[in-house]
């Protein structure tokens, strides 16, 4: 059956609700019952569903609720082009009465959620009970995070509610609209750290994004204290699998490491994902190659312990005078990366020594160029 036929039928089947409910108030007084009927729980399930629950309760005397029909009008931007669905989630009512027919309708010139009952008789008393769980999805992306959903009393379609016997209790005061839905936390399928002798690869996937600004790289040795290495930018909202990546080029000071991501929503709020562990395969002393080289006046000067050793750096001049002792301690065994500047020195050719008590020596050459 094609939408035009369907939106139709269901436009029919609120026509003839409404008729009856018309014929039902006319024959009754307007009851004073207090009660309050909520909007609750709104959730993004991804950027093309979201979900919410209404629930009821008696504020004073219990209820005989007998019929029920909700109408909930929404922020039209949302459709971004596609089109609606609206259903109830199957056994989620706590009602005898659940809900008879849910779909999106038509009758007053725009799209609303519409959701009515059949004939029944549910005790409502102070303790809430959920009328039932609801699902709003879109063929394509929801264009506004602002869905902004109302209770609707006017029109030909609207909000009224019926307890024993047939009277009308609707109060508008007792409606509580919905809050913004929250988006679900991004998604993580996966998370994995892999190292080699001097750099970690870092690499994860996403199965589904809703406001993802991106993921900020934290690093650790002791998974107490942590340094923010990097960021990746998120894709925003995606329900499909994204893979990212991300090279710990200076994983510096020790062995091993521990990663995490920081996940940052676009409104700011943030969650943490569980940590990976990461060894780097150091099988030798090793003293690299400074950078940048030719320098001016900073540069860096990178090397690997094999163990935790007794270390010698130093600088030298062309003519092999020492200028600068640049490291003189016991280090832990892993990559070190030492900050040279040179900005009393003059340009030139000089010579930088790495001495390792006992186990290794190693000099190169680097170009001050002012």
């Amino acid at each position: 059956m094609n939408t035009a036929i369907q939106n139709k039928n269901r436009n029919k089947v609120f026509y003839y609700i409404n008729f009856l409910m018309i014929l039902i108030l006319s024959a009754s007084l307007k009851a004073q019952t207090n009660y309050e009927m909520t909007l609750e729980n709104g959730i993004y399930a991804d950027n093309k569903t979201m979900e919410f629950e209404i629930y009821i309760s008696a504020s004073g005397e219990n209820i005989n609720l007998v019929s029920y029909q909700c109408i909930l009008s929404f922020n039209q931007e949302i459709k971004n082009g596609g089109e609606l669905t609206f259903s109830y989630i199957d056994e989620s009512s706590q009602l005898e009465n659940f809900p008879l027919v849910v779909c999106i309708s038509n009758i007053d010139g725009q799209d609303e959620m519409s959701i009515g009952s059949n004939v029944g008789n549910d005790l409502i008393t102070s303790v809430p009970l959920r009328i039932g769980k609801f699902r709003l999805s879109n063929s394509n992306p929801f264009n506004s995070d602002d869905i902004n959903i109302n209770w609707d009393f006017s029109g030909n379609n609207f909000t009224v509610i019926f307890s024993a016997p047939f009277s009308d209790i609707t109060n508008t005061e007792n409606h509580i609209e919905l809050s913004e839905p929250s988006p679900l936390p991004v998604e993580l399928s996966l998370f994995t750290a892999s190292a080699d002798a001097n750099s970690v690869n870092l690499m994860w996937q996403t199965q589904t994004e809703v406001n993802n600004y991106g993921f900020e790289i934290e690093r650790s040795v002791d998974s107490e204290k942590w340094e923010n290495i990097g960021f990746v930018k998120g894709n925003g909202n995606s329900n499909t699998q994204l893979s990212y990546s991300f090279k710990d080029v200076n994983p510096k000071g020790a062995l091993n490491f521990v990663y995490r991501l920081k996940q940052i929503d676009i409104d700011g709020s943030f969650e943490y994902s569980q940590n990976v562990n990461a060894a780097l395969n150091i099988n030798s002393y090793e003293l690299f190659q400074n950078y940048p080289n030719p320098f001016n006046p900073q540069t860096t000067i990178k090397f690997a312990l094999l163990k935790q050793s007794e270390v010698i750096l130093s600088v030298y001049n062309i003519l092999g005078e020492k200028v600068y002792d640049l490291i003189n301690n016991k280090l832990e065994a892993g990559i070190h990366n030492i900050e040279f500047n040179a900005s009393s020195l003059a340009s030139g050719t000089y010579i930088y020594r790495l001495e390792v008590k006992n186990q290794f020596v190693s000099v190169k050459k680097m170009i001050l160029l002012k």
